[in-house]
């Protein structure tokens, strides 16, 4: 079974209340590509968990890098991807 299923994807405003920011700000990061990419369901923008705290692990690099390294490793292997960093 997945790691994460049966958890909880992160909204829009569950990362920018993890991050400290506001909303419009993530908005901003996400359209400079300074955050991972989110994953949509029904349109709506989401992020796993344990990516995001990965990407901060990793000192938050952009994401045009985190998508590098998550493409040479596998999606969803974040502890494998953070060693990149």
């Amino acid at each position: 079974m997945n790691k994460t299923a049966g958890k909880k994807l992160l909204s829009h405003a569950d990362v920018a209340g993890l991050l400290d920011i506001h909303r419009c700000t993530l908005h901003r990061w996400r359209s400079t590509g300074l955050v991972p990419d989110p994953i949509y369901i029904s349109g709506l923008p989401r992020w796993r968990p344990g990516e995001i705290y990965a990407w901060l692990d990793a000192g938050a690099p952009p994401a045009r890098k985190w998508n590098q390294a998550k493409k040479k490793v596998g999606n969803n292997n974040f502890e494998e991807i953070k060693r990149f960093f």
